[in-house]
């Protein structure tokens, strides 16, 4: 994220809404049942990571991670899990995300 750049309030499941476009992606490897987010650096000011529901917020220091579900333990949608990239006010953020999904990946 360079100064300015923002990541807008999301979910990272698929929503009723989307699973049409993404049938085949659901079909096999499934939803996205949590995310992992990798601090890369933390010589910028703002770019915090805010989950609105929760009324909560997080700035990982370089090397911290930052796990959270997407899915509850019954495989329904966590809606709590709604998060977004506050935006950069002064340097660069840099941040490794990964999806967990419901059923391996194929590596071919």
């Amino acid at each position: 994220y360079a100064r300015g750049q923002e990541y807008l309030p999301h979910y990272d499941f698929f929503t009723q809404e989307e699973e049409a476009g993404f049938a085949h992606e659901l079909r096999t490897i499934g939803q996205r049942v949590s995310t992992l987010l990798v601090y890369l650096n933390e010589d910028y000011v703002g770019g915090e990571t805010a989950f609105p529901k929760l009324d909560w917020r997080f700035k990982g220091k370089t090397g911290d991670a930052l796990v959270f579900w997407n899915l509850s333990a019954q495989g329904e949608r966590e809606m709590d899990s709604l998060h977004a990239g506050t935006p950069v006010v002064k340097g660069e953020k840099w941040l490794l995300s990964k999806w967990v999904r419901q059923n391996p990946v194929p590596l071919i």
